[in-house]
């Protein structure tokens, strides 16, 4: 049975050859159909890395081809085939060729023979998966596939026959080993007006240089980390270049992306962003409250106020204007309010602040709550009890007084959250103006020497 060998020799490549022999039957003058393929066409591996690929062969035959040859060719130098698993087919692996016979073969390390079945084929699927590993040398290397067979058989073959194989076919698929390390470099734009986070994390010393494993996603996000300035876009290789929480996807030996930051234009940012009194009728005025007016953009901020609503004449601001605010910045005011000969109530009015070097109007709510004072009903004095002894022995009891200040039934109890006080009594009922006495006692003889402290809380309900 004839061969061909077709192969190349180069300093850089290793040609791995199939050679598919299927059983020789009468010619029949028909036709064949062959397509082949890698998969996957592109293989990027990190280095030192196992990696596989697969190469296929896809015969519809009307006759059995003769003989055919399937040739791998790659650099060496990147990576090196461990072994080939044949699918469908049996090999033999041949490390080198008798290159001193006549007519000399080619000495090709890794040969390999592959024999399709004993019986004739009119449809056949032949795959083959190889294993590799990757070497230390980065950079791209190109893997092919070579197919070499007769289309048609004419006659028997017989020493000095003529005609014997016609029309043969050559098919070639390339692939592409992709060997190192994917390096995403992120940059700010203009430096020190920004940050980025990659995965949650953030970067420092831009450009930022990181590697990763290939085809990460990873999640970058523009960080307005400097006052007055904030995010504008993306550049580079990136999913959603105006999204300031994106993507980019390690499918290169290299990507760079670069945030861009402005300076935002001034704004006015009010803290806090209302304010609320509180009073009781005929009492005196509550406590003057700070609001500050600080600019939340850039630039230079100025600004004015004033106060609105039916009830502004009660509200008070000082001072009512300022400016010169850069970034962050404030000026810090003082709201007043006078409740002199109100009643009872809800008060409202709304504090506006102006500026010209922005168009908005940003507003203040301030509301004033006016209630009348509450009724004290009980009496407990004194508030606080302290007890002083020598280790073992007990202090000289203390008693609180529980008097009534209503005008109905004032029923009390009470608890301590300490085992070793105890009160006498616990609960009563008391008459209008009525008082009544409770012991407290200590138990320190369980008690090692230190300072100790307790709670007493007092219940209580009036009834009508």
């Amino acid at each position: 049975m004839a061969s061909k060998f077709i192969g190349i020799i180069l300093s850089f490549a290793v040609i791995l050859a199939f050679m598919l022999v299927p059983p020789v039957p009468a010619a029949s003058g028909g036709s064949n159909t062959v397509s082949i393929g890698i998969q996957p066409e592109t293989m990027p591996v990190l280095p030192d890395a196992d990696f596989t690929f697969k190469v296929k062969v896809n015969i519809t035959a009307s006759e059995n081809v003769s003989s055919a040859e399937a040739h791998i060719d790659f650099n060496s130098s990147y990576f090196n085939v461990t072994e080939i698993i044949q699918g469908n087919l049996t090999k033999v692996l041949k490390s080198e060729f008798n290159n001193t016979a006549s007519p000399a073969t080619i000495d090709y390390a890794g040969m390999i023979d592959v024999i399709i079945g004993e019986t004739p084929v009119t449809a056949s699927f032949v795959l083959c998966t190889v294993k590799c590993k990757a070497k230390g040398l980065a950079g791209t290397t190109p893997v092919n596939f070579i197919y070499e067979a007769p289309k048609r058989r004419t006659a028997v073959w017989s020493p000095g026959a003529v005609n014997y194989l016609t029309d043969w076919s050559t098919q070639v698929v390339n692939g592409t080993v992709m060997v190192g390390t994917p390096t995403l470099t992120v940059n700010v734009n203009p430096a020190g007006k920004g940050t980025v986070k990659a995965n949650g994390v953030n970067l420092t010393g831009y450009p930022n240089t990181t590697t990763w494993t290939w085809d990460a996603v990873v999640s970058l996000e523009a960080v307005n980390s400097t006052p007055g300035w904030g995010f504008v876009n993306w550049a580079g290789d990136i999913a959603d270049p105006n999204a300031i929480s994106t993507t980019v996807t390690m499918d290169d030996f290299t990507k760079s992306v670069t945030a861009n930051f402005a300076e935002l234009p001034p704004a006015i940012s009010p803290v806090p962003a209302s304010l609320t009194f509180s009073a009781d009728v005929g009492g005196a005025n509550p406590a003057n409250q700070t609001l500050d007016i600080c600019n939340g953009g850039g630039y230079i901020l100025n600004w004015t106020a004033n106060i609105t609503g039916a009830n502004a004449a009660l509200f008070s601001m000082s001072p009512m204007s300022g400016g010169n605010l850069i970034a962050a910045q404030c000026n810090s005011t003082e709201v007043a309010v006078d409740i002199t000969g109100l009643t009872e109530g809800t008060y409202q009015a709304t504090i506006t602040i102006n500026s010209t070097d922005t168009a908005e109007n940003v507003t203040v709510p301030v509301t004033l709550y006016l209630g009348v004072p509450a009724v004290k009903v009980i009496s407990i004095s004194p508030t606080s009890l302290t007890f002083t002894t020598d280790e073992g022995e007990n202090p000289s009891v203390q008693t609180l007084k529980i008097c009534n200040l209503g005008s109905g039934t004032l029923n009390w109890s009470l608890s301590a959250n300490a085992a070793w006080l105890s009160e006498t009594p616990t609960s009563g009922s008391l008459g209008a103006g009525e008082c009544e006495y409770v012991t407290v006692l200590v138990d320190v003889t369980k008690m090692a020497v230190g300072d100790y402290s307790a709670t007493i809380t007092v219940t209580y309900r009036m009834l009508s």
